[in-house]
């Protein structure tokens, strides 16, 4: 059971360790990443920051590019 808990312990850190955090604009910068953990987002393959950060450039690109109706 105690060996159990520690591989288990071991194995969680390693995940959490893999999931690098980029900012809005890092993802503004990198539309296709951004793009594709919109996707993984909406598939609820993956959650947190990075969904949020990714939502948020993706609306600033759609913004200001825009068509204005004249």
């Amino acid at each position: 059971m105690k060996k159990m808990f520690i591989i288990s312990a071991v194995a969680l850190t390693l995940v959490a360790c893999n999931d690098k955090v980029h900012d809005e604009e890092y993802f503004y910068q990198n539309l296709d990443e951004a793009r594709d953990v919109g996707n993984k987002c909406k598939a609820g393959d993956i959650t947190g920051q990075n969904c949020t950060n990714a939502k948020a450039a993706i609306y600033k690109d759609n913004q200001l590019n825009a068509k204005v109706p004249h």
